[in-house]
Parts: structure tokens; sequence; C-alpha cells
């Protein structure tokens, strides 16, 4: 799948391979826009039963470090579920790191602690297989962020969170939204499908491989011009950097547009190119995966879109989850079937009775690209599940 991300580069220019990370997802070929059940087996899941105690209340959750906002709104979210529910969480934090996530889950084995559930949020999919696994040993599994690998599946209860293939998806058709609309405002491109530049997750961290996958996927029959493609870290001073060093580069054959498969990654983007004398927003078009800190750049008309992925959302998703394969034994539709929730702008939906393998949050996008008191009024008037955009993604 990594090779398919890296097709997105066109041949006369390498691909930026600047070393980084970012946050967020899981993936199914869904566009994540609307609700529904795939057709089940209509059997357990196939991981492990696990031997935890039943009047055990203790869930441990393996996140990355809350000094990330995303996961620090993640985090508060999925406590406050958990708790509402009747279990005591608590969390072990690492640095994107899962030599050291590895660590904390033979910590809590050696321990003898004996957890009614685990949610797991890998920093590494595929290395931190062998980590599930001996969780799934002691209790039921469910994954977040980041989808289950098919080697995994035995391992892992059930997965509650984001679907980055749709988020990808959604990303993508917002980008040839802002493209048609950059050309009816008169915008000369520097080719005729408008060159792009890609700014993404680390090599290996699974939600940057399945967004790039769905935004080619989204834009395959009406395709930009991808002049480059910068991999970065989680932090937008990284991204900065790192998009920084790549424009010297770009500087002959000029960019058009920005797409990011996260909001960190856009706001470096955003400040590097207007150091090199761009305006985003004016002369180049920036749409972002997901909301991480506040609209601003939206409001402004700096970028043009975003897609409303929710930490808090995501969080009360993967912890709703979990409560329910508690409920339930661990049953589950099979693990070829998918749920997504409702975008209801008002009401906080509840999971159906006969739990899917996937469940996944709904990915509605915020599309400006006004006036700045009109991006205002868009965002403003943005709601999902009870909350607005700013109570959603805001910190």
């Amino acid at each position: 799948m990594r090779a398919r991300a890296w097709r997105l580069c066109v041949a006369a220019f390498a691909c930026v391979a600047v070393l980084a990370l970012a946050a967020c997802g899981s993936s199914s070929d869904d566009d994540g826009s609307s609700t529904g059940a795939a057709s089940g087996a209509g059997a357990d899941s196939g991981s492990t039963s696990g031997s935890s105690d039943p009047s055990n209340k203790s869930i441990v959750v393996f996140t990355p470090a809350t000094s990330n906002n995303y996961v620090a709104m993640w985090t508060a979210a999925a406590k406050d579920t958990l708790e509402r529910a009747g279990y005591e969480p608590r969390f072990y934090e690492n640095n994107f790191d899962q030599s050291e996530e590895d660590q904390q889950v033979q910590q809590v084995i050696a321990s003898g602690d004996r957890p009614a559930g685990f949610i797991w949020w890998p920093s590494d999919n595929p290395a931190g297989i062998a980590s599930v696994r001996r969780l799934s040993q002691i209790a039921p599994v469910v994954q977040t962020n980041n989808k289950v690998l098919p080697e995994a599946q035995r391992y892992v209860k059930a997965f509650g969170g984001v679907n980055d293939y749709a988020d990808g998806v959604a990303t993508g058709r917002l980008a040839l939204r802002m493209r048609d609309a950059f050309r009816a405002a008169g915008l000369r491109f520097h080719s005729p499908e408008g060159n792009a530049l890609i700014v993404t997750y680390v090599p290996g961290y699974q939600a940057g491989i399945d967004r790039v996958r769905g935004i080619e996927d989204a834009t395959r029959d009406d395709p930009f011009n991808v002049v480059g493609t910068v991999v970065t870290r989680f932090t937008s001073e990284e991204s900065y950097r790192d998009v920084s060093q790549a424009l010297p580069g770009l500087k002959d054959r000029g960019i058009d547009f920005v797409i990011a498969v996260s909001e960190f990654p856009a706001i470096g983007a955003i400040k590097a190119l207007r150091e090199s004398g761009l305006t985003p927003g004016r002369d180049v078009g920036v749409v972002t995966g997901n909301c991480q800190t506040n609209f601003d750049l939206i409001n402004s008309g700096a970028e043009y879109g975003t897609i409303l992925q929710s930490p808090s959302i995501e969080g009360q998703t993967a912890a709703q989850v979990l409560a329910k394969v508690l409920e339930n034994g661990g049953r589950t539709t099979g693990t070829d079937t998918e749920y997504t929730l409702p975008a209801d702008p008002d009401t906080v939906p509840e999971l159906p009775a006969e739990l899917a393998y996937y469940n996944y949050m709904p990915l509605p996008a915020i599309e400006a690209g006004k006036s700045p008191a009109e991006n205002k009024r868009i965002v403003a008037e943005s709601r999902l599940w009870g909350q607005t955009a700013d109570e959603l993604c805001a910190r």
C-alpha cells in the first residue's frame, strides 16, 4: 500500500522524504459521508477471547502523547465516555514511538494487572501486532485510529474511530471543488490540471498511507499534476521546516494547490508558503484532511476547507465500541462488516445492537472559500452530535 501512496508523485520530481509523522486513522473503501452497515458474516470477529474478570471495571488505554492537541481531546472524550459507562480508565502515553508503547505493554503484563478491556492506538501498526497479541490473551482489545491489519484481526475484537481512506476520499473531493472555485475566480494555473503539493505522514504510519490512497482514488478521473510530496511529522514546526526545504526545488514548476492530510502539516505549509512570497487563499489553494486546533485559517480564507474529523468524537466512538464489546461478549457481525455513525447535527447516535467489526465516526466537510465574514458564519453554523465545530476541534 505504501507504494500506492508514492505513485502520487510525478516521475519528473522525486518525492521529498523528510522523516516524520502525524495523527489519525483507519481505513475502508467507503467515502465516509453516509451511514450504513455492510453485509456481515454473523459471527464472532475471530479475535481471542481474553480472560478478563467481568466484575473488574478497569480499562487500560494506550495512546500517543497528549502534548499533541488531537490526542489530548481524544483522551478527554474517551475518559468521559468510559467513566459515564461505569468504567475506570487508565492511560499510557508514548511519544509516537512503538518501541516505547511495546515497553508499556510489557509493564502492564508484568504487573499482573487484569483489566476488563484495552483500547489500542498503535504508533506503528505492523510493528505493534506482537503487543496486541499479548494484550488479547488478557482481555478484549478495541483498536482505534489505525486500521486493523488482516494479520491482527484475530487479536482485535473490533475497531472504533476514523476511516482514513474515507477521510482521504472526502479530502480529494474537497480539493476538486477548491480547484473549480479557483478556476472560476480566474486563477491561472501552472499546468492545465493545476500543480499540487501533497503533505503527508511518515512512511509506515497507516493513516497517511490510507489517506493518500483515498485522495488518489477521489481525483483519479480528474487528477491534479502532483509536483511533489512532503513527508513530515506531527507538529506545525516540523511541517514548516520540511515544506520550506522542499519549496526551492519547486520554484520553477510552481504550486497552485496544497493538499494536506492533517491540520498541523497544513499550518506549517501555509507559513512556509507565506515566507516564500505566496499568499494562501489567493495564489495557492489549501485543503486539509482534519481540523485540529482552531478555524482561524479557514475564517481568514487561507484554507479553503477541511474535514470535520473531531478528536472528541473519535475518542467517544472508541470508548462506545469497547463498552459494547464488553456488553455483548465480543461478538460482532464479522470482520468484513462496517458501520458509519450518522452525521446528525444535534443528536449523539447509538451503535447498532449487533456490532459491526469496523465502526466509523462521521466525516462531514467544512467548505468555505468565501469572504472572512462568510467563512466565519459557515464555521459557526457547522454542528455535529450536538456540538459546534469549534467545540469539536478547537483547543
